[in-house]
This record gives C-alpha cells, structure tokens and sequence, in this order.
C-alpha cells in the first residue's frame, strides 16, 4: 500500500462524528473572522475526461471548492479519503470561507485570498495551476463522486 494510501486510511480509521471542544471562549475571544463574501464561479468546459487516463503509479489531484459552510465534516471527509484510496487522488479542498473545519482530519486546506471576487478568482487560478489540479468542483458535489 502506498504512502497516499495509508494517510486516508488513517483518516478513515480515526474520524468520529464528534466535534473538538471550542477552546475559544476559555482562552479569550476568538479572532475576528475573514470577508464571509463568497463568489459564485461556474467552471467554464467540461472536466476532461483523461483525469483517470494515467500510469497506476501517478496521484491525481483534484480540488474541491468550498464556498459555504459544510453540514456534514465526517460525510465529506470519509467520502473523500475513500477516494483518494481507490483511485489514487489527493484532494485539496480550496476554501472561500476562512476556516472550512476539515483540516483536523488531516486533508489538506487551501486558502483562497483577496479583496474582491477577481483578486479571490485569481488566487484559486494560482492555486490550480500550484497543485496541477485536473479539475475543481464544489464541495455540495461531492456526494455525485
């Protein structure tokens, strides 16, 4: 089994549906949070269809966009490790909205910045093309995976 392998197969042994304690209001008051302004960004082709055309050895990556709140950490985060076991794909979750909640399963995060929906557009493109991502979709999609 690979390296990829065994990080999701960590992750998949070690979610639990509950929530971390909130240390925030104990140790004084929390930070004040980033811009909740989030832009709509409708992907402008289809996602090519090669993303799974490569040698057995090679990791994809693919980037899930998180512009809301999401419901459901531990659906997403086991739904996405299992995955990245099966096929061989490292998710990189590109968030719009400050802290998204699932780096503690230890998936990785990225941070969209920016004062405006162009500048925020720009740094999701920089990232992109960082992580040579074969596609993006929205994390409300993830459940067609």
């Amino acid at each position: 089994m690979s390296d990829l392998s065994n990080h999701y197969m960590a992750i998949l042994r070690n979610i639990a549906p509950h929530a971390p304690l909130d240390l925030d209001g104990l140790i004084g008051a929390a930070p004040t949070a980033c811009d909740d302004v989030v832009a709509q960004y409708v992907q402008p082709f289809a996602p090519s269809e090669a993303l799974w055309d490569r040698p057995d050895d090679e990791v994809s990556y693919i980037g899930i966009r998180v512009s809301s709140p999401i419901a459901s950490l531990e659906q997403v985060a086991v739904a996405l490790s299992a995955i990245a076991v099966e096929r061989k794909i490292m998710p990189v979750f590109i968030s719009w909205t400050g802290n998204c909640g699932l780096q503690r399963f230890g998936l990785r995060v990225e941070h969209v910045s920016g004062a405006d929906d162009a500048e925020k557009l720009a740094s999701e493109a920089q990232l992109k093309r960082l992580w040579n991502l074969a596609i993006i979709i929205d994390a409300e999609n993830v459940s067609a995976l």
